[in-house]
């Protein structure tokens, strides 16, 4: 074999080698399912109303994505759905690409809360995607309490509003 036939057949090897990693399946990019998430939240009184987040974190070792607006329950300890109205702020709704280990967000408010106590802590059980795809996240404060100060009532004659936007990355 002389010295041309070598390099010809080297590059070949390389070119066949390339082909066939590039042309590997690459696993599609789906959306993020609650195994491989961890999710908080958390709020803060300001003049009567709660205003907080829902922080989510990607555990796993793929990527995944959010996309538009979760569905967001409120319930109290014993499962036990709160009643408000509930509404989609304005925001801009993008693809939020999570790689591992990345956060993304929700951005909320909670006002007038003038039904009976509930049994606390509360949770928000948040719906991403298909109904089956949901987590049940605790409101928590910064030390991993749970939160027990609801929303004031300010006016028994309108509904509890709890305003969300879509999924965000952090600032």
């Amino acid at each position: 074999m002389n010295k041309n036939t070598a390099y010809i057949l080297l590059i070949l090897v390389v070119a066949g080698t390339l082909l066939f990693y590039y042309r590997m399946p690459v696993k599609p990019l789906s959306i993020c399912k609650t195994d491989a998430l961890k999710a908080l939240a958390s709020w803060q009184g300001a003049a009567g109303n709660r205003i907080g987040a829902i922080e989510f974190a990607n555990i796993s070792d793929d990527p995944c994505y959010f996309e538009g607006y979760p569905d967001i329950e409120i319930k109290d300890s014993s499962g036990l759905l709160l009643k408000t109205e509930q509404r989609k702020n304005e925001g801009t709704v993008e693809k939020i690409i999570l790689e591992p280990k990345q956060m993304a967000f929700v951005n909320f408010s909670w006002n007038n809360w003038c039904g009976k106590t509930p049994n606390l802590p509360i949770s928000f059980q948040v719906t991403i995607g298909d109904i089956r795809n949901y987590l049940v996240v605790p409101a928590t404060n910064l030390r991993g309490g749970f939160l027990t100060d609801m929303p004031a009532c300010t006016n028994a004659t309108l509904p509890s509003l709890f305003s969300f936007g879509p999924f965000s990355h952090p600032q």
